[in-house]
């Protein structure tokens, strides 16, 4: 699945130079970071699914995984 998402024809995209020296005039500067947004929810959700375990805070670690798995077991 991920073959096709990243093989999908896009329209034109037109770049463009910004003549303030911090992106734009207020200040910002940046695009990539929406799409991000979604990856974090999307690893939690994959480690729900492949092991029942809930974890609903950021970051997801071993000791995390864990601790959740054993509420589980009893």
């Amino acid at each position: 699945m991920l073959f096709q998402a990243l093989s999908a024809k896009l329209g034109n995209v037109t770049g463009r130079n910004l003549d303030h020296p911090h992106g734009s005039p207020l200040g910002s500067k940046g695009i990539g970071e929406l799409g991000i947004c979604g990856a974090g929810a999307a690893v939690m959700n994959a480690i729900h699914n492949t092991t029942g375990a809930r974890i609903r805070d950021f970051p997801a670690s071993p000791d995390k995984l864990l601790a959740t798995l054993e509420t589980l077991d009893g």
